[in-house]
């Protein structure tokens, strides 16, 4: 799969890539390197061909909340782009499009080497390319990306999850369910934990 968690509907043309991270008293700004890792891969993905027919979302959840402002982290930025992601102006938008760019541009520039090595005329035209994307993509990658902090511990985030989990085992139109919630949720969990360490076949 192609993140933590990939949804999508052939028949709608959407396509939803979530990164979930768990933990303890971390928090988050556009230093972490969970977030500038998060958006180039999120990048990656949204010039992938394969999605390119598709309404494409990103989204990067933790339990945990944004850091406060420390020297050039801008997590001032990364916070007024959470609080309005839904309502984003013209200002914040191209705010949040630099902000993006400069975190792909640096891991491009990290990366590129590498592929030189093997492939170089490839790599030095994929490289015109990438400098030739108009701003008009940028915009909609920006606006593709959603961001859920959750400013909770990590018990009471698992905790959530698994009450979350148990109400929709609830709703499942099936009678040998009733009564059998625990039961159906330990069986769920074991399926989910033995597909975890499968290779795709």
């Amino acid at each position: 799969y192609e993140d933590d968690i990939f949804q999508r509907d052939i028949a709608a043309g959407s396509s939803k890539f979530t990164q979930i991270k768990l933990y303890g008293s971390k928090s988050f700004s556009f230093k972490s390197e969970e977030i500038t890792k998060a958006i180039a891969n999120f990048f990656m993905l949204f010039v992938k061909g394969e999605y390119s027919f598709d309404s494409v979302q990103f989204v990067f959840e933790t339990n945990t909340a944004i850091a406060g402002k420390y020297g050039d982290n801008d997590a001032e930025l990364l916070k007024e782009w959470f609080e309005n992601q839904d309502k984003i102006d013209a200002q914040l938008l191209q705010n949040c499009v630099n902000k993006v760019k400069a975190i792909v541009t640096d891991y491009i520039q990290e990366e590129l080497p590498k592929v030189e090595k093997a492939h170089k005329s490839e790599a030095q035209s994929a490289m015109i390319d990438f400098n030739g994307i108009p701003p008009t993509v940028w915009e909609d990658f920006a606006k593709s990306i959603k961001w859920v902090f959750n400013d909770k511990s990590p018990d009471d985030a698992i905790e959530t999850t698994i009450n979350s989990i148990k109400e929709f085992i609830k709703e499942l139109p099936f009678p040998s369910v009733e009564g059998k919630v625990d039961t159906v949720f330990t069986t769920l969990y074991y399926e989910v934990s033995v597909k975890m360490f499968q290779n795709e076949a």
